[in-house]
């Protein structure tokens, strides 16, 4: 848990659960426990990253925070990417960053233009999505960095792929259905969905042989 891999997890997902617990507030009670059990975990997993299981290292989250932040933005740099994958999660990385960014700028513009509140339909709508592109930013991004590193061998990564490819082409299905057709949109998350399943495929061929 003290790699940058598993503190930027912990912060995504603790982001995402509080998204998601403050969408749900009216909702099912076992929602709203959920997210507020997976927003504590999180805060725990990162604390543990942070100080050690025996919480005897000395470390400051503010320092620790502000170092990754600087290290993403590094990461996310266009110069001296290190190869053809790690550019394929560059672009995908920025595409996600680009639809977070997008989704809060709608829902400011929906309460202080608009004058919706927080409480209306549109805006939960918003939120909810909102906190899953924020959740997928991340880990796209994580394995940007784990592709710079050459650690996509890795059994998180392995994962992290599949289910990020899965989670694509569920957002292609979407995307399809309510366009009522193929669309750019529709294109980039197919190809994006084939990407990671074959890089996350390939890393596990790679894995079993090195095992052999």
């Amino acid at each position: 848990l003290s790699s940058d891999t598993y503190k930027r997890l912990n912060l995504a997902l603790f982001t995402y659960a509080g998204l998601e617990a403050f969408h749900r507030k009216n909702a099912i009670p076992m929602l709203m426990v959920a997210n507020v059990i997976a927003m504590i975990q999180a805060v725990k997993g990162y604390g543990y990253g942070l100080l050690g299981w025996d919480k005897s290292m000395k470390a400051s989250a503010k320092k620790e925070f502000l170092f990754g932040l600087k290290s993403t933005l590094k990461g996310m740099s266009p110069f001296g990417i290190p190869s053809t994958i790690s550019a394929g999660y560059w672009a995908a990385s920025v595409s996600m960053m680009y639809l977070t960014l997008y989704k809060l700028w709608d829902i400011i513009g929906l309460i202080f233009a608009d004058g919706m509140g927080l409480g209306s339909a549109l805006v939960t709508t918003r939120i909810h999505r909102l906190a899953k592109y924020t959740l997928l930013s991340a880990i796209v991004y994580t394995l940007k960095d784990a592709s710079d590193r050459g650690r996509l061998e890795g059994a998180t990564f392995i994962q992290l792929n599949f289910m990020v490819s899965a989670t694509f082409a569920s957002m292609a299905a979407y995307q399809f259905a309510t366009a009522s057709g193929m669309t750019a949109m529709v294109g980039w998350s197919g190809f994006l969905s084939f990407f990671t399943a074959f890089v996350g495929y390939t890393s596990r061929q790679i894995k079993k042989s090195q095992h052999q």
